[in-house]
C-alpha cells in the first residue's frame, strides 16, 4: 500500500486517483494536524462492503467454505443461470 502526504496528493491528485483506480491498490494519504485517509476506488470499497456482509452470518461462511472446498476438490457442480 502506498503512503503519500497530503501535499502530494494535492500536487497530483489525478495521477494518484487514475492509478489508484488502475491497479486496485488503495493508498494512505498523511496529514500534519488530522486524520490520515485511505483513497481507494469505489469499485474496491464495495467489494470490501459485499465481503463484510457475505461474513457477518454464520451461514454465509459456512456456505462459502463449502464452496470453496468443492472447488477444491473438484467436485464443484456448474449450473447456467435462469434468466
Amino acid at each position: 500500500m502506498q503512503v503519500i502526504t497530503f501535499t502530494e496528493m494535492r500536487k497530483h491528485l489525478r495521477n494518484i486517483m487514475d492509478t489508484s483506480a488502475d491497479r486496485h491498490e488503495s493508498i494512505i494519504v498523511t496529514r500534519p494536524n488530522g486524520a490520515h485517509m485511505i483513497m481507494m476506488s469505489l469499485e474496491d470499497f464495495e467489494g470490501i462492503r459485499e465481503t463484510n456482509y457475505l461474513l457477518e452470518n454464520e451461514a454465509n461462511i459456512e456456505h462459502l467454505r463449502h464452496s470453496i472446498s468443492s472447488y477444491n476438490s473438484g467436485t464443484l457442480i456448474k449450473k447456467d443461470l435462469i434468466e
